[in-house]
């Protein structure tokens, strides 16, 4: 806002408001001029930075105040996160273990006043991994193994197609680590079960029930 007006006879007054502060300028009707700024005590503005827009469960992700330099007290409030709330200008970094959009509100005040700024976040979980059924193959034989549903794959075996090749010596259960684009994981696993289809029983040589040596 500005406004110009006439002080007394011979001084000249503009009038400018500029982020909460009130500017004077005199001028006479020789040139010479003089500035008198006055704290008109505003209240904060406030407003916050998010360290990213997603993220994923069970992790964490930094806020930082971006208010007003005349802010003097911060209130934080972050609801299904770890903490819940701060009082600090750049609280720690806030941890989430379920996937879900979430809202953090920061109120920034002084003495004068208050202000409310808030951001949402998204809070995502892995991928819906699909993997084979369990299966029974007999020993020596082998089998396909495998996953959908995400962006890459990596399997207890180390190998890293969506798709693999197994012939367990015995019984094994092997696990699929999935993740989508943003990196967040899912887990599954697949149990093949080993048929001894050719084996023989040995019994003991000492018989229980006598107590005397087969011959």
């Amino acid at each position: 806002m500005n406004r110009r007006g006439q002080v007394g006879l011979e001084l000249v007054a503009d009038v400018l408001w500029i982020a909460g502060w009130l500017y004077l300028f005199f001028g006479d009707v020789l040139g010479d001029s003089v500035v008198i700024t006055i704290d008109t005590c505003s209240g904060p503005t406030a407003n916050i930075s998010a360290g990213s827009s997603a993220i994923c469960e069970n992790n964490c992700i930094s806020f930082t105040d971006l208010s007003s330099v005349n802010t003097t007290s911060w209130l934080w409030s972050f609801p299904g996160g770890n903490p819940s709330t701060d009082t600090t200008q750049n609280p720690p970094d806030v941890c989430y273990a379920l996937a879900g959009t979430y809202v953090v509100t920061l109120i920034a005040s002084n003495s004068n006043g208050a202000d409310t700024a808030t951001v949402s976040m998204l809070v995502m979980s892995g991928p819906n991994l699909i993997v084979s059924n369990d299966t029974v193959i007999s020993l020596g034989e082998n089998v396909t193994l495998f996953a959908s549903g995400a962006f890459e794959y990596a399997w207890s075996t180390t190998e890293t197609a969506n798709s693999i090749v197994v012939s367990p010596q015995a019984t094994t259960t092997y696990t699929v680590t999935g993740t989508d684009s943003l990196g967040c994981p899912s887990v599954a696993s697949v149990t093949v079960t080993v048929l001894f289809e050719n084996s023989v029983y040995v019994p003991n040589v000492f018989s229980p029930a006598s107590g005397n040596m087969d011959n």
